[in-house]
């Protein structure tokens, strides 16, 4: 009788640990699905996931092989790739602690008077301007409204840039020593947007900064130098 009972107990406990298994497993895939959807709306270009790994016991995650890609006119490869993100996370409360990212490369790409950053930019006024407001008097159902989310702290540390423009030949790079955005709450589509938009804005001031405006300099540089050396001949 103990040794059916002993059987059962241990059937019972391996059922337990195959379901947890499946649900996780179909957990991961929805977050990843997730990410992938509300990041591909949110910017206007193909945003993929490789595989997530959420553990709730230790309230952690990570996202792997984050990837966007870069907007149409610029070139194939992408203009984020974030590698591993780590997460620390309160599943009950909604909370994300912190989301930690290191190294991550980014290629910012100018021509002419533009950038892919910029054009991100753009295109993602251009889709907020052109969804239509929700009529006042249509309250939304209670029933399958979005969750609001709360992220204490995003922090990228040793972000590589290449930076390639039409300005100078091959590619320049520079380290973002860091990056990071606090306090952050809203929609998953909200709190997208919000990051999003910070980040361009920074890696534009960056680049601009570190990069295009000295290889402006340079240039300036160079030609005042010729005139002043052929004006020198002429005397």
């Amino acid at each position: 009788m103990k040794k059916k009972i002993l059987i059962g107990v241990g059937a019972l406990v391996l059922i337990s640990v195959i379901l947890v298994m499946v649900l996780m497993g179909n957990l991961n895939g929805i977050v990843k699905g997730v990410i992938e959807k509300v990041g591909t709306s949110v910017t206007g270009v193909s945003v993929t996931v490789g595989a997530v790994d959420i553990k709730i016991r230790e309230g952690s995650a990570a996202i792997q092989d984050l990837s966007v890609a870069n907007p149409d006119g610029f070139s194939a490869k992408p203009m984020l790739d974030f590698g591993e993100l780590a997460v620390k996370l309160n599943v009950k409360g909604k909370i994300i602690n912190h989301v930690k990212v290191a190294s991550p490369h980014i290629l910012f790409e100018q021509k002419g008077k533009t950038s892919n950053f910029q054009t991100l930019q753009d295109n993602m006024s251009k889709d907020a301007e052109a969804k239509p407001e929700e009529p006042a008097e249509e309250a939304p159902p209670a029933e399958g409204e979005p969750a609001i989310l709360q992220i204490d702290l995003i922090e990228i540390t040793d972000a590589q840039v290449a930076v390639v423009s039409d300005l100078f030949e091959g590619t320049k790079n520079l380290t973002i020593s860091l990056i990071k955005f606090e306090n952050l709450k809203g929609t998953a589509e909200e709190i997208g947007k919000q990051v999003i938009s910070q980040l361009t804005t920074q890696i534009i001031e960056e680049v601009t900064n570190q990069v295009i405006q000295k290889q402006v300099e340079k240039a300036v540089g160079e030609k005042l130098g010729d005139a002043l050396n052929i004006f020198k001949k002429k005397e």
